[in-house]
């Protein structure tokens, strides 16, 4: 029988699900901007993606997955480094709001809800 979890642990997971999807996602597009295949976005387009990105929370998600390559190919090497300070400031948050081991905790809140369903 899986062990009852009280509603604060409940959103204690949730959170943790919810912070490393952001993350991966962030992560997922620096690795592609790194790649180098890239050119210039005009500034109306960067005040977008930075107001996209600005903020932590689920809202974020929806952005983030509807890149595309094709859009990630049209970027530049500056971009790359507001997304590498947009991860960074995410992972900082995430530190600050889970502890040390945020992702680690989040990986196993996972791997436990996984085994529970």
């Amino acid at each position: 029988m899986p062990k009852k979890t009280s509603v604060v642990e409940e959103e204690f997971r949730a959170r943790c699900e919810e912070a490393l999807v952001i993350l991966t996602m962030r992560w997922e597009v620096i690795q592609a901007l790194f790649t180098r295949q890239v050119s210039v976005v005009s500034q109306d387009r960067r005040a977008k993606i930075q107001s996209l990105t600005g903020r932590f929370g689920t809202k974020d998600a929806e952005p983030f997955a509807a890149l595309s390559v094709e859009m990630l190919q049209k970027w530049s090497a500056e971009d790359a480094e507001f997304f590498a300070s947009e991860w960074k400031r995410g992972v900082k948050f995430a530190t600050e709001v889970f502890g040390a081991n945020a992702v680690g905790v989040a990986l196993e809140a996972m791997k436990s809800n996984r085994e529970v369903n």
